[in-house]
């Protein structure tokens, strides 16, 4: 709780040029206190008061796509559940790829009141083909109201124009709002440029980063383009 509470004075002092949205990584939080409800319910009730008008998007990332936690798919799900019924968010963070099997599209839609974050992230080498057909299966499991997430690594500059413009051609043929970003040193001008191509938001970090390749939120705050129509231009890490 200490630590959260130091984050969010830190965000509080720093000017930003852009709206922010704040995201609360659950799977960066003690293990021992992921159900325990009264901790949880303080730390949210925290976040809200320190940004009352901020978005708030809950995350818990598995170790399958890059996160903190080794869970398997039914734990996952369960996790996911415990979370919806007991913290009060405007979006939810989901890895349809990490759901158990039984787990249909109209299920999923009752899972939350809110948006969903339809996300995936690949973390071995992917193509331009690779990514719009990632973004195409995240895409079948949305609502009008959701967005779609892909993240996949990037060894080199020219895996990084592969993604962006896969995210140019999605972004094209879908009202639904998308967010990319190459993950590594080689896929960090995606996460400033990336509007330019369609998607709607970046992350940046306030303390350690969450992600390989992550620019802190003050350094992304100046580099961002801004260029994309609607959506949040870019948020940060609790």
């Amino acid at each position: 709780m200490q630590a959260l509470m130091t984050q969010c004075e830190a965000i509080q002092q720093i000017k930003l040029r852009h709206p922010l949205l704040i995201e609360w990584r659950l799977d960066y939080w003690p293990v021992g206190q992921l159900n325990q409800l009264e901790t949880l319910q303080r730390a949210n009730r925290y976040l809200r008061a320190s940004f009352p008008n901020q978005p708030l998007l809950l995350t818990l990332r598995t170790r399958a796509e890059g996160g903190q936690l080794a869970l398997k798919a039914e734990d996952y799900w369960q996790q996911l559940q415990f979370i919806s019924a007991h913290l009060e968010a405007d979006l939810l963070d989901v890895m349809p790829a990490q759901l158990p099997p039984n787990i249909s599209r109209t299920t999923l839609w009752q899972l939350h009141s809110g948006s969903l974050v339809l996300s995936h992230h690949n973390l071995q080498h992917s193509t331009y083909t690779d990514s719009v057909a990632a973004m195409q299966r995240l895409l079948a499991w949305a609502r009008p109201s959701d967005v779609v997430k892909l993240a996949v690594a990037v060894h080199n500059d020219q895996e990084m124009l592969s993604l962006l413009n896969a995210t140019l051609q999605v972004s094209a043929h879908t009202p639904i709002s998308l967010i990319t970003m190459g993950m590594g040193e080689p896929g960090q001008v995606s996460r400033s440029v990336g509007s330019v191509f369609g998607s709607v938001l970046s992350f940046g970090a306030v303390g350690i980063a969450s992600a390989p390749g992550q620019i802190s939120l003050t350094k992304l705050d100046d580099l961002l383009i801004d260029h994309a129509e609607g959506g949040f231009n870019h948020e940060t890490q609790s």
